[in-house]
């Protein structure tokens, strides 16, 4: 019977880290997987040209939504786009230049509804708002100094005057630029992230988001009044359906259409409204829909579906009549799905090296592989059994290795789960927590059996009195047997009503050494069986941490299972 192993809680600790890093990979993953989105924002250009913006991308429509051109935001400066891109009369736009400057304690000041204390002035050369020409992609500074928005933001220009309207979402507030770029007016009471904004009848319309309502501000010359009506976006339908959130809005004939989103800021629903904002119906669009953007297009308007990447063409009486495609738009929603895909298989080899993590920790998380067997020679000729008692227990060494294992285990988990909450507040991807809580919830269990394993594997003993065995369990509870109805294994040993774990082929629970001298001589009138034959002798015995084991196990397979499934409709591979 080969005893000879010593437990080792190195291996435990690795097992945590790959762990770690087989869900950082997978959240690395997810994220890039759900940055790469579809059609967001619908503009129309002076001309009457559509312009789609795709990630960091514009393409040119005609009016009638012939494609003519692609446009890599990347030649006018913009590394990641942030905010809204608003048209000039002549065409320009006025776009945020720079790469994402959002940190952590930005994210979780968003998180938490918080205004952002961060100043608007660019602090970097070359970012911030930009004038910008899409024929020959010379841009300048909009301002001197440059306001710089480093989180959402919408803009509108109106044509008559050049002013610039911006709703600084993260900070709460309203704010006029003159056509040069100076402040010359802002509103910071009463609006909770601001989105959308357009001017109408004289007047500025806000989606007020977080007061789900659309407030209405006056205009004095080069003045930014307060508010002056406000009306409620939120019918008892979005209540019940949780579409609490307007961000973006339209006028749609003699009609308002209003995109109300979940509190993830998700798959909300376009709610329509009459001229006078009394609620009249929801859009019947496609199920799983994503809606975006709201653009009026001809006697109907166009939906973007960002997660789905699709653009609705829907009548003035809100029923979806096709699709908007085109050429150059089809090219580069096939390239995203290309790159989703990619990374969806960076993130599937993450959950599969969590998975092998997974069975690894139940194999040998608590123990290390020990040095090569080694029996001690006898020093006699065997003597008779003890004529009383002796009792072995588990060696105190193995104890406290255990111990102090599933305790450093257990730790790593629970800050393995702290880590993943701290970054799904941070990056408001909710998706990607819930998505890691059908594998992080296994792991968390598994911990947790393992700690309850060990724990009861420690209390038990084995007793040894002339020809009879004594086996006691983690309760207490005690069964004598004379050998010969006795059997073990090199990991067990059980009389015909109770088992006791000695441990596998390579880890011991007990101290080899006295087991060797003072129990395996024995042993000769005891029946030895193969492993297989001891497991469905301790199945038979439901043995407590062998059904739990099984149970581990069954949690393993259904947790896999489980995410993989939820993967896919998370993450969906796309039309």
């Amino acid at each position: 019977m080969n005893l000879n192993v010593k437990v080792d809680g190195r291996v435990a600790l690795l097992a945590v880290a790959l762990a770690v890093i087989a869900v950082g990979v997978k959240v690395w993953a997810d994220g890039q997987v759900l940055a790469i989105g579809g059609p967001a924002q619908l503009l129309r250009a002076p001309s009457g040209d559509i312009y789609i913006q795709v990630q960091n991308h514009l393409l040119q429509h005609s009016a009638q939504g012939a494609f003519k051109r692609r446009f890599d935001l990347a030649a006018v400066g913009v590394e990641s786009l942030i905010g809204g891109i608003a048209f000039y009369p002549n065409g320009d736009i006025l776009i945020r230049r720079g790469s994402d400057p959002r940190s952590l304690y930005d994210k979780l000041r968003a998180y938490a509804r918080l205004a952002s204390g961060r100043s608007i002035v660019s602090s970097s050369p070359g970012e911030g708002l930009a004038r910008c020409n899409v024929t020959s992609l010379a841009c300048a500074p909009f301002g001197d100094p440059v306001p710089d928005f480093r989180a959402t933001f919408h803009a509108f220009i109106d044509a008559s005057t050049g002013s610039v309207y911006v709703s600084d979402t993260s900070r709460h507030t309203l704010r006029r630029f003159s056509a040069a770029g100076k402040e010359t007016s802002s509103v910071a009471n009463g609006v909770r992230f601001p989105n959308q904004l357009l001017l109408y009848e004289g007047r500025l319309l806000v989606a007020d988001t977080n007061n789900h309502r659309i407030a209405v501000f006056d205009l004095n010359g080069d003045e930014l009044l307060r508010e002056s009506a406000s009306f409620d976006v939120e019918p008892d339908e979005a209540r019940s359906r949780g579409e609490r959130w307007p961000t973006h809005f339209a006028r749609v004939a003699e009609h308002w259409w209003v995109n109300n989103m979940r509190n993830d800021m998700r798959n909300g629903g376009v709610y329509v409204f009459d001229s006078d904002w009394t609620f009249v119906k929801r859009l019947r669009l496609p199920e799983g829909a994503d809606p975006i953007a709201i653009l009026p297009y001809g006697p109907g308007a166009l939906i973007s579906d960002w997660e789905n990447d699709r653009i609705y063409r829907v009548d003035a009486d809100g029923q979806l009549v096709g699709e908007f495609t085109s050429s150059g738009l089809r090219e580069l929603l096939q390239e995203s799905m290309e790159r989703r895909g990619f990374y969806r298989v960076v993130s599937w080899l993450g959950i599969a090296l969590l998975a092998m993590v997974l069975a690894g920790l139940l194999v040998k998380g608590l123990s290390a592989p020990a040095s090569p067997t080694h029996r001690a020679a006898p020093e006699s000729e065997p003597v008779e059994p003890p004529a009383d008692w002796v009792w072995f227990r588990p060696d105190p060494v193995v104890v406290r290795k255990l111990r102090a294992t599933a305790r450093t285990a257990a730790l790593a988990v629970t800050a393995l789960i702290a880590a993943l909450v701290v970054l799904a507040i941070a990056s408001a991807q909710w998706l990607i927590l819930l998505g890691l809580a059908l594998p992080v919830t296994g792991l968390a269990a598994i911990t947790a059996s393992l700690y309850w394993m060990s724990a009861a594997l420690l209390r038990t003993r084995i007793g040894l009195r002339g020809k009879h065995i004594a086996l006691r369990d983690h309760r207490g509870r005690e069964s004598r047997s004379p050998l010969h109805r006795v059997v073990y294994s090199d990991s067990a040993i059980a009389t015909p009503e109770m088992a006791v774990v000695l441990g596998g082929p390579h880890k011991s629970l007990y101290d080899r050494h006295q087991l060797e001298k003072n129990l395996v001589p024995y042993l000769d009138a005891a029946k030895k069986l193969t492993d297989w034959q001891m497991q469905l002798k301790l199945i038979r015995l439901h043995r407590p941490t062998t059904v739990l084991l099984g149970l581990v196990l069954i949690t393993c397979a259904v947790t896999l299972v489980a995410y993989l499934t939820a993967s896919w409709t998370v993450f969906p591979a796309g039309p």
